[in-house]
């Protein structure tokens, strides 16, 4: 056993597959870094990684018999770390996700984020400075975006996911006089892990501390508006053809809601018209409440009408909290 471990499991996120062919696809991975590392193949189904540089050891490990003819479609493959040890669950990450698995962290209750820039802070030992600062303002940090003082922490209190802000988080480090009262440390951007895990995935947690703070739309919705048409007032009339999914709660990611098709409604709003308005009564027509996030891309195609108009269209992706 690794002093100080971590366990972290490698769940298939579709259809079964070959756990041997997958092992070792992980396993071939990790031998392309032979500057960094070393691997020990101690069996068919236990792999003990060591670094170059570094005295920590972690262990790759399944569940049965990868030479047997079998599928795996949960849990099979478990990474034991140093909790020190930041390069193993990033090198398994990176290859994880494009071999159909994803990384569940027991610690924070939730699966890695696949963004590669945002780091999964289990394994990583912060500055004594900022962990103190984190420490007297009562929150965990639990993500940084990699080489920035962008972090997300969870609130104690009622497990929610927080925005730090990272100015503030700055001048705090680094002013000769005590700052620590000040007021705007952290905005909410998450109910939860589960939530925020699955927007992150999306694409769509914001990550600019005093826009999120001051955005025109203060209840629990997160519009995230990449096409910059007024969503209030639309600049001009508007092909709206939205795209629903639903939170699985338990796979902490969006899924499709097929059933409610953007062709069956795909229709025009006129000039001045609230998008948002619009959208919320989708939601309470189909009775898929509640509406968690908008996003609106940035590229936008066009409908050409049958007297020669040129219309704008948004294919919008709209997502909504767990359905019954």
């Amino acid at each position: 056993m690794i002093a100080n471990s971590i366990k972290f499991y490698l769940v298939r996120d579709y259809k079964a597959g070959s756990l041997q062919n997958d092992f070792n696809k992980i396993i071939d991975y990790l031998g392309s870094y032979n500057d960094l590392l070393s691997l020990k193949k101690e069996s068919a189904s236990k792999v003990i990684i060591a670094y170059n540089d570094s005295p920590y050891t972690a262990t790759l490990i399944t569940g049965s018999d990868p030479t047997k003819k079998e599928t795996v479609q949960s849990n099979q493959i478990t990474l034991t770390c140093n909790q020190s040890d930041n390069n193993s669950v990033n090198l398994v990450k990176s290859i994880a996700s494009s071999i159909g698995y994803r990384i569940w962290n027991p610690i924070i209750n939730g699966f890695c984020a696949n963004d590669p820039n945002l780091v999964d802070l289990t394994t990583v030992q912060l500055e004594a400075k900022i962990y103190n600062i984190f420490k007297l303002k009562r929150m965990v940090p639990i993500y940084q975006y990699r080489s920035a003082l962008v972090f997300y922490a969870l609130d104690p209190k009622d497990k929610s996911v927080h925005l730090i802000n990272r100015h503030l988080l700055q001048a705090m480090l680094y002013s000769k006089k005590d700052i620590s009262a000040a007021k705007d440390f952290n905005v909410k951007v998450a109910e939860d892990i589960t939530t925020f895990v699955a927007l992150s995935d999306r694409g769509i947690m914001p990550n600019n501390f005093y826009h999120t703070l001051y955005k025109k739309d203060k209840g629990k919705v997160l519009h995230v508006n990449l096409s910059y048409f007024d969503i209030d007032k639309v600049n001009s009339d508007a092909y709206l053809a939205p795209i629903f999914f639903h939170l699985d709660r338990n796979k902490q990611k969006f899924i499709s809601l097929g059933h409610i098709r953007a062709i069956d409604i795909h229709e025009i709003i006129l000039k001045g018209v609230s998008i948002k308005k619009t959208i919320d009564g989708w939601v309470k027509k189909f009775k898929i409440e509640p509406l968690i996030a908008v996003k609106y891309p940035a590229d936008i195609d066009f409908v050409i009408e049958k007297n020669g108009k040129v219309v704008p269209r948004f294919n919008i992706s709209v997502f909504v909290d767990q359905q019954k």
